[in-house]
C-alpha cells in the first residue's frame, strides 16, 4: 500500500496516479511543489497541470512502470512550474508500481525537490572556472613579468625592490587561489588530485621546519621520529602543505617563546605525525568545528590572519591519501594535531 499521501509532514511529495496518469491522491508537499491546490490535481495528468515539463519523457516512463511492474529511480526532471514561472527548477523523481493482488492499479510517485543543491553546484563550478583559469593566468603574467623585471641587470635598486614586491605579493595571492579552488573542489565533491611518488616524510618534515623557522625568526621546531622507515607513497607537495599549515598554526596560536613538536612513529602500514604547542588551549566549545572552511581557532593568534581555510584543506589532503586528521586541547595540556598517513 501506499504512504498515506495525505500526510503534510512528509519530507517528500508523494502522490498516486491511475494507470491514465491522472493524480487519484497526494500530499500538500507534492501539490506545494506543483504550485498548484491539492483538488487542482485530482483527474488531470502532469501534461494538463504544468505543460513546462518534458513531458514524452515522464510519460513513457510511468508507462513502463505499469507495463512491466518495474520501479524506475532517481530520475532526474527540469523544468519551470506556476510556483516559480521562469525559473528552471529541478526534481529527483521515483516511480513505483502500486499493486492490488496481481494487477498494477497505477504508479506511486515521490518527488524531492532538489534546485538548491543543482543551483549551488553550478556555481561552484563558476568558481571553479574563474579561479582555476581566470585569476591564475592573468596572475602568472604579472609574476612572470615582475620576475623578469627583478633581474635585469640595470634596473635601480629602488625600482627593484619594487619589483620584488609584486613579485612577493603574487605569490601570497597564488598560493590563496589554490587554497580557494581547492575549497571548490572539495565543496563540490571532488577529489583533490594528488601525484603520488615515494618519499621520505622526515625529508619533508625537516624542510618545513626549517622554512617555518625562517619566517618566524628566534621560533623553534624540534623534530623527531622513531620507528620503522618514513618512507611512502604520497605526494610530497600536499604532505608538505599540510605539515605547514599544521605547524604554521602551532607557532601562531602558541606561546611565544616556546617550541612546536614536529614527530612522527612508523609502523609497518602508516605513519602517524603529532604536531604539539604549549599556550592557551582551543575552547571546548570551538574543538569539535576547527577543521570545518572559515572557522577560527577562538585563541589569541600571534601570525596573520588567514581565510580559515588551512585546517579545512589539510583533512581533505589527508583523506585523499586515506588517511585523517585529529585534533585535542584541553587546559593543563599542550594542543596536539596528529596526522595518520596509510604508506599506500
Amino acid at each position: 500500500a501506499l504512504v498515506d499521501p495525505r500526510g503534510e509532514n512528509g519530507p517528500i511529495g508523494i502522490g498516486f496516479l491511475d494507470r491514465e496518469l491522472r493524480f487519484r491522491r497526494l500530499n500538500q508537499l507534492l501539490a506545494d511543489i506543483d504550485g498548484l491546490p491539492v483538488r487542482e490535481h485530482l483527474g488531470r495528468t502532469w501534461r494538463e497541470l504544468l505543460p513546462r515539463l518534458p513531458h514524452d519523457r515522464i510519460e513513457e516512463a510511468l508507462r513502463e512502470v505499469i507495463e512491466s511492474g518495474r520501479p524506475i529511480l532517481d530520475v532526474e526532471i527540469e523544468g519551470e512550474t506556476p510556483t516559480a514561472p521562469g525559473k528552471r527548477r529541478s526534481w529527483v523523481e521515483a516511480w513505483y508500481p502500486v499493486r492490488s493482488g496481481g494487477e498494477v492499479l497505477g504508479v506511486g510517485a515521490l518527488v524531492q525537490e532538489v534546485t538548491a543543491e543543482r543551483e549551488a553546484e553550478e556555481f561552484r563550478r563558476n568558481v571553479l572556472g574563474i579561479v582555476g583559469h581566470d585569476l591564475r593566468n592573468p596572475l602568472a603574467a604579472v609574476m612572470n613579468l615582475a620576475s623578469l623585471l627583478s633581474r635585469a641587470e640595470d634596473l635601480p635598486p629602488e625600482r627593484r625592490r619594487v619589483a620584488t614586491r609584486i613579485l612577493g605579493n603574487a605569490a601570497r595571492m597564488e598560493r590563496i587561489i589554490s587554497v580557494l579552488l581547492d575549497y571548490a573542489r572539495v565543496r563540490a565533491g571532488q577529489k583533490l588530485p594528488l601525484h603520488r611518488r615515494p618519499c621520505d616524510l622526515s625529508a619533508i618534515a625537516q624542510a618545513v621546519a626549517e622554512e617555518c623557522e625562517a619566517a618566524r625568526p628566534g621560533r623553534q621546531v624540534r623534530c623527531a621520529g622513531a620507528g620503522e622507515s618514513s618512507t611512502g607513497s604520497w605526494d610530497p607537495d600536499r604532505l608538505a602543505q599540510v605539515l605547514a599549515n599544521l605547524v604554521s598554526n602551532a607557532l601562531d596560536y602558541g606561546a611565544p617563546g616556546t617550541p612546536v613538536d614536529l614527530a612522527w612513529r612508523a609502523d609497518a602500514s602508516e605513519v602517524l605525525v603529532r604536531i604539539a604547542n604549549d599556550g592557551p588551549p582551543i575552547p571546548a566549545d570551538v574543538l569539535p568545528f576547527v577543521f570545518e572552511p572559515f572557522r577560527k581557532a577562538g585563541r589569541e593568534r600571534q601570525g596573520k590572519e588567514g581565510l580559515g581555510l588551512g585546517l579545512f584543506i589539510a583533512r581533505a589532503i589527508a583523506a585523499a591519501h586515506g588517511g585523517d586528521i585529529e585534533a585535542r586541547s584541553g587546559a593543563g595540556e599542550r594542543t596536539v594535531f596528529t596526522l595518520r598517513l596509510p604508506r599506500e
